[in-house]
């Protein structure tokens, strides 16, 4: 990888002409060229860019894996739909997202040896967390009879009903995608309406924690509110933290450990 790093990346300067500031390709270029610019544009978070250069890529490309020969005697490891999911994700185009991942567990088959292997499962989780919609029941048994009929009829329950699922997975998504304040405030806003379970405290606790750590460490009211909601998270979902496990980093989870 190192021996054609940088020829590569001179190849694809010298293939960019400039105009007003802003690159733009040659038409009918390499498949390495596309790959190498597709990965930039998703650096600079221009997914919309990444996926059209990605998928230009795939096209012209050979198939998925390590050393793929670029020109000469020069290689590139060759990962396009694992890059591909990400920019999906960013663009919140599930389907699509859910589609390269699966190309990507089936194509590039990127194994627990691999250095991408921890992006990989990063990612993967990513698709399932956020992407995954709750099942569809079966339709109601008509023989039944309607709710709050016979003696219960006029009774209804007490309390605010649980936080739908999707307000969970929509704050998740802020918090993946670095917008903590966002994840916040979404089951902020949620609390007035609905009971909160353990998960979004502990979204919440998250989002703070990650502010905390974000701004230097430099204030604690911030760190004292985040513990607070993570006391109120307990026990999580032995599924749901496994999850976590991928997205929230250690001295996050760390933290919501702690006594």
């Amino acid at each position: 990888m190192a021996r054609c790093a940088t020829p590569l990346r001179l190849f694809v300067l010298v293939g960019m002409v400039t105009v007003g500031g802003l690159s733009t390709a040659h038409a009918d270029q390499e498949w390495y060229y596309y790959y190498e610019l597709g990965l930039q544009r998703l650096r600079d978070g221009n997914a919309q860019a990444a996926v059209e250069n990605l998928l230009q890529a795939i096209e012209k490309g050979p198939e998925p894996g390590p050393r793929r020969r670029t020109y000469g005697t020069f290689f590139k490891d060759f990962y396009p739909y694992l890059h591909l999911a990400k920019a999906y994700l960013l663009l919140k185009r599930c389907p699509e997202a859910v589609q390269a991942i699966a190309a990507s567990v089936q194509k590039e088959k990127i194994s627990p040896g691999s250095p991408l292997y921890e992006e990989f499962a990063s990612v993967r989780e990513q698709v399932r967390t956020v992407c995954e919609r709750p099942p569809v029941g079966p339709p109601p048994d008509k023989s039944l009879p309607p709710p709050n009929s016979g003696t219960d009829a006029g009774i209804h329950p007490t309390g605010p009903l649980p936080v739908p699922r999707a307000i969970v997975l929509q704050a998740l998504e802020f918090y993946v995608n670095g917008r903590y304040d966002r994840a916040f405030q979404v089951l902020k806003d949620a609390e007035a309406q609905y009971k909160l379970d353990e998960r979004a405290y502990f979204l919440m606790g998250c989002s703070l924690a990650a502010r905390y750590y974000a701004e230097g460490e430099k204030n604690p009211a911030l760190l004292q509110r985040a513990r607070d909601l993570f006391r109120q998270a307990r026990p999580l979902p032995d599924r749901f933290q496994q999850r976590m496990a991928y997205l929230v980093s250690p001295k996050i989870l760390a933290l919501y450990q702690s006594p």
